[in-house]
């Protein structure tokens, strides 16, 4: 597994158990090295909306759907913020 992977793997741990601050670091580390990634910056978008920055999270969600624009999951969430 590399760097990149582990990190990523990491911060949705830190995400599926609720430690917020944790996973948006993590995922913003993994943009860093990866910035056009969909899926790290739709989870990005996902907890900026959960920690209550809906207009963060609709900036990284609609950027999420322009790079990934076929994905529903995406899509859904987008309408949501």
């Amino acid at each position: 597994m590399s760097d990149l992977s582990a990190l990523f793997e990491t911060a949705r741990a830190h995400h599926n158990a609720g430690r917020l601050a944790d996973a948006q670091a993590g995922y913003r580390r993994v943009l860093a090295a990866a910035p056009g990634n969909a899926t790290v910056t739709h989870l990005l978008g996902v907890v900026c909306h959960q920690r209550g920055d809906s207009q963060q999270a609709c900036t990284l969600i609609a950027q999420a759907c322009e790079r990934a624009p076929d994905n529903a999951e995406f899509a859904r969430n987008f309408a949501l913020v």
